[in-house]
């Protein structure tokens, strides 16, 4: 395991620093995703030691990044285009039919408002690959091979079945649709994660 150090990418073999990176973003995805911006959120969004150490340093994880630091969006703005793009009928799809979601147990999602989803909504699905991440971190640290292959292995899963399409459905809509720069930063953000998934997933699966 590499040493620790947030401005730069991890090595690819750091199964334990890349998989609790990944955790951390699905976490604040999922919640951009899945309801109204909190205040907390918000303020974790606008803050630029926060945003400098944000957690995946690929090339469009650190163009989103770099709009949220100029985003100058009111808690008002950002409440009523949440509704326009993910409520009842908004612009934005974010469901895709998901058997791999459907199987696994909502229970491993930390955030109420997540779990509270249908299982096709694509919060739903980053939860669930942020969790499994986490666990192959833990997995690394207990150095069990076969529980970080199975970890990597459901996350390929999930992605396969449906996470990766509707993820690139859901970028596309965002940046023809969004208007407040938090929302333009946003498909940024998910397609860098979604790219590190993927990345972290084959990195697991060849310790087979």
């Amino acid at each position: 395991m590499s040493a620790f150090d947030p401005h730069k990418t991890p090595d690819t073999s750091d199964i334990a620093g890349r998989g609790t990176r990944l955790a951390t973003v699905a976490s604040v995805l999922s919640m951009m995703l899945a309801e109204p911006l909190s205040g907390g959120l918000r303020e974790n969004l606008n803050n630029p030691e926060l945003l400098d150490v944000w957690p995946l340093r690929d090339a469009d994880s650190l163009s989103g990044i770099s709009l949220l630091r100029d985003a100058a969006d009111t808690p008002k703005s950002l409440a009523d285009e949440w509704l326009e793009l993910f409520g009842y009928g908004g612009r934005v799809p974010v469901n895709s039919p998901n058997a791999a979601v459907s199987r696994m147990a909502k229970d491993a999602v930390a955030s109420p408002a997540v779990r509270q989803l249908p299982a096709t909504h694509l919060a739903v699905g980053m939860a669930l690959c942020g969790a499994a991440a986490a666990r192959a971190s833990s997995e690394w640290r207990n150095s069990n091979r076969a529980g970080i292959v199975h970890q990597g292995e459901a996350i390929s899963e999930i992605l396969d079945s449906g996470l990766e399409s509707a993820a690139h459905v859901c970028e596309e809509a965002l940046e023809s649709t969004a208007h407040a720069q938090t929302f333009h930063a946003l498909p940024l953000l998910i397609r860098g994660f979604v790219g590190e998934l993927r990345s972290f997933a084959n990195e697991c699966r060849s310790l087979v």
